[in-house]
């Protein structure tokens, strides 16, 4: 266990030297899905990478300002992504300050080696570069990015890439086929009785609707895989709801306890993530102590 100073007094950090490896699909993926996990990670210590494997050129575009962006327009949505998701990063790297920890970011591939798949049955699906089409490829940059890395946890989608998304899926599959048998996985997963627990204690704000209860939410009492819930402070998840903030052409975050997509929809942001362990050893109890 390291030891750091941190305004004249020695703390102990309990994720120092732990090395977490995220997988995501696009950007804003690392904030909605594992912002409060990567946030209270570095806060301990641990060195966090984030890997995404697409710009996310598809996501539609909230408000007026960026429209022209979308791929069916300029189609400059991409580039102006990676800058969201550096201030992302930036936002989540707060958690780092008087630590030891660290959250870093690259793309598999480089930078638009694939492209955002779109949705299921949609005619970008097709497209050449189409990340739905990359799983040999895309298995083998993963597989060398975790042979340079080692990382003790791989953390990405379930099966289902928590809400059906080619690309998210696509992740859960190039994880599982990259990972060596002595790796952790982690799925981030909605747990259903968090959110609708949550969900019933908001009121949509003008203009939005509220969500249905149960959207793209698992019952992990129904899991066959060990599940861990990470608590969040309402500092932590202050971080992690200014990370979302970053992601301003796909969210809308007027408070740290609700958030909406383009479609104007209330969703909680809850105050604890869920992981199920699909493979290998848990976090480490430091991660699950609120």
């Amino acid at each position: 266990m390291s030891i750091t100073y941190s305004e004249g007094m020695h703390t102990t950090e309990p994720l120092s030297g732990t090395s977490i490896l995220l997988v995501h699909a696009h950007p804003d993926d690392e904030a909605i899905w594992t912002g409060g996990l990567i946030a209270k990670a570095v806060k301990l210590g641990a060195y966090v990478h984030i890997l995404t494997c697409t710009l996310g050129e598809e996501g539609e575009v909230i408000g007026n300002q960026w429209a022209e962006l979308t791929s069916d327009k300029a189609d400059q949505l991409g580039g102006y992504r990676i800058h969201e998701l550096n201030r992302s990063i930036a936002a989540l790297s707060e958690a780092a300050t008087n630590s030891s920890g660290s959250v870093t970011h690259s793309f598999l591939g480089g930078a638009g080696h694939w492209r955002d798949s779109g949705m299921a049955g949609s005619p970008t699906n097709n497209h050449p570069r189409a990340f739905i089409h990359a799983e040999h490829e895309a298995t083998q940059a993963l597989r060398d990015v975790i042979e340079e890395r080692n990382p003790d946890y791989i953390i990405t989608y379930g099966p289902d890439g928590g809400y059906g998304h080619p690309d998210h899926i696509q992740a859960h599959t190039i994880v599982t086929n990259a990972a060596r048998p002595t790796d952790t996985i982690a799925w981030a997963v909605t747990d259903r009785d968090t959110f609708n627990h949550h969900h019933q204690q908001l009121t949509a704000p003008e203009g939005w609707t509220l969500a249905p209860q149960d959207i793209a939410t698992i019952d992990t009492t129904a899991s066959e895989h060990p599940v861990q819930k990470i608590p969040l402070s309402d500092h932590i998840r202050g971080i992690k709801a200014n990370a979302m903030r970053q992601h301003a052409t796909q969210l809308i975050v007027p408070t740290n306890t609700m958030f909406a997509l383009s479609n104007m929809i209330t969703q909680p942001l809850t105050p604890a993530e869920h992981y199920i362990i699909a493979q290998g050893q848990p976090f480490p109890e430091a991660l699950s102590a609120h």
